[in-house]
């Protein structure tokens, strides 16, 4: 899904773990207002979600008031519905 930031936030964001040895490689991201992102939702907690973005990066207990979801976009190939012509509707 694709959203963008509402605020400015900084997001620890896990890049790999190792289970053998229980590491943890994470990097901390700086997200900005209006800055579009996209991700999927694998967990919701409550006021919070986990996210994974789409290279496989995760981040955990993000709080849902952070982004809004963007409106999904539409392929107008053989779209055959009304029009603008001259600024009116035809």
């Amino acid at each position: 899904m694709k959203t963008t930031f509402t605020r400015n936030c900084l997001l620890e964001v896990v890049e790999s773990y190792d289970e053998v040895r229980d590491i943890v490689h994470s990097n901390e991201e700086t997200f900005t207002v209006g800055e579009e992102v996209e991700f999927d939702i694998f967990d919701e907690n409550g006021d919070t979600i986990n996210i994974q973005f789409p290279n496989g990066d995760v981040a955990y207990n993000v709080p849902k008031n952070l982004f809004v979801n963007l409106p999904e976009t539409f392929d107008a190939v053989g779209y055959d519905g009304p029009r603008l012509d001259d600024d009116k509707m035809v």
